[in-house]
């Protein structure tokens, strides 16, 4: 079995065109942390207060993303003109070489899964606290039956699994809270698979387990996280067994239709891929067939994405300052976000081609929002950036394992 090493080649147009969108998205969403009024108040056209606004007032969060940005900065022309301390530059070394063993990623796993259970599981016992359940949610339960799983309307996988939860364990709560758990494991392994280290992965599962938006989620009932596991599978089986991929996408659609949008981020996810040239060709045609579905449903059915789309420059903007809101309890996010994707360049750099997947992942996540906002009437709810999360976990155990990213992959792909 052949193990393919990471390529030193110089970063190509396509990690460019990526970093320079992925740099100029993140710094409007953290500029929008830092001055909270100032991309909405500095338009023309907008709704003027009676008060007066300051459009340039800080948020709690100015400082320390200014000073870790300053930092990043600073490092970014010390490597450049080859001045880093030796120190440093030996101690990044250090901690990006640290591994641990199989048996202790697994204790490890085993005792934080263990301690997130213990102190998540008495959620289940407790009423759904959000006003969506009572107003939509629990009566569609309610009225459920499998029949309308297949009228292809709202997210029929969800309620399945909903009431399936309901018939088999006498409540609603336990499935969703099993999907939250396995999707923290399944980032464990999609980190470890993706990076070659476990200790990359039990940093990303730690992240995941430390968000508050995650936490704030992970046992409900009005927004499970169903679709955000069954897309992260469709990443991980890109590898592990490249058929599944679509499949797992059509579920991830089908317990959530603002899946479809992830599209474009899961085609560049294949094309950046190791797997070989007629694989990436197999395993596209049936994401173009999926695509050219939404698009043509309109035609063949009453069911569409697209009814009403207008565009609203004013919500796409205020899409921005939404992730710089819904962050603000999960403030090493927008702290370490500039950062995290100035890494991943540097990595793209080496030839590590799946840093630049986790960098497009980020930078879809973070265009969602102003795209929902700016093409539609929906919100931008927390619970709708709970991939994001994922995502900048997975980032973050790519630059921590940076020194043997690509071996763990692709013996992965050879095996498949």
């Amino acid at each position: 079995m052949s193990i393919k090493h990471p390529s030193t080649k110089k970063p190509g147009v396509v990690t460019w065109i990526v970093f320079l969108i992925s740099i100029g998205v993140v710094i409007i969403t953290i500029a929008s942390a830092i001055f909270p009024a100032m991309v909405l108040g500095s338009m023309n056209g907008f709704p003027k207060y009676p008060m007066s606004i300051d459009v340039y007032e800080t948020g709690i969060l100015a400082y320390p993303i200014t000073v870790t940005g300053a930092i990043t900065g600073i490092l970014i022309i010390l490597h450049a003109m080859k001045k880093l301390p030796s120190a440093f530059s030996k101690s990044i070394k250090s901690i990006s070489n640290l591994e641990v063993s199989s048996r202790t990623a697994t204790v490890a796993m085993i005792v934080i899964l263990g301690a997130y259970v213990g102190f998540t599981a008495g959620e289940i016992f407790q009423g759904e606290q959000w006003e969506d359940y009572k107003r939509m949610v629990e009566p569609k339960l309610q009225a459920w039956s499998v029949d309308q799983f297949f009228q292809i309307r709202g997210n029929p996988l969800s309620y399945f699994l909903l009431t399936t939860s309901m018939s088999v364990f006498g409540n609603y709560k336990v499935l969703a809270f099993v999907s939250s758990i396995a999707l923290s494991i399944l980032v464990y392994f999609i980190t470890y698979a993706m990076s070659g280290k476990r200790l990359a992965g039990l940093v990303s599962l730690g992240i995941v387990l430390s968000s508050t938006i995650f936490l704030t989620y992970d046992t409900s009932i009005t927004y499970p996280s169903f679709w955000v596991l069954f897309y992260l599978l469709s990443l991980f089986t890109v590898y592990r067994a490249w058929p599944l991929s679509p499949f797992f996408f059509m579920l991830a659609i089908l317990s959530k239709p603002l899946s479809v949008l992830f599209i474009p981020m899961t085609l560049f996810y294949i094309y950046r891929s190791e797997i070989s040239q007629k694989k990436k060709i197999m395993i596209t045609i049936p994401y173009g067939i999926i695509l050219a579905s939404v698009v043509l449903m309109p035609y063949f059915s009453n069911v569409s994405f697209t009814n009403n789309i207008t565009f609203d420059s004013h919500q796409f903007w205020s899409g921005f300052t939404a992730v710089a809101s819904q962050f603000r309890f999960d403030w090493f996010i927008l702290v370490f976000l500039l950062p995290l994707v100035v890494g991943l360049f540097m990595l793209a750099r080496n030839g590590i081609r799946h840093a630049e997947s986790a960098m497009a992942l980020i930078l879809g996540m973070l265009l969602l929002a102003p795209i929902i906002s700016g093409l539609s009437t929906y919100t931008n709810n927390p619970y709708r950036f709970v991939p994001l999360v994922v995502f900048f976990a997975m980032g973050v155990g790519m630059v921590f394992s940076s020194r043997v990213n690509q071996a763990g992959v692709s013996q992965s792909s050879e095996q498949s």
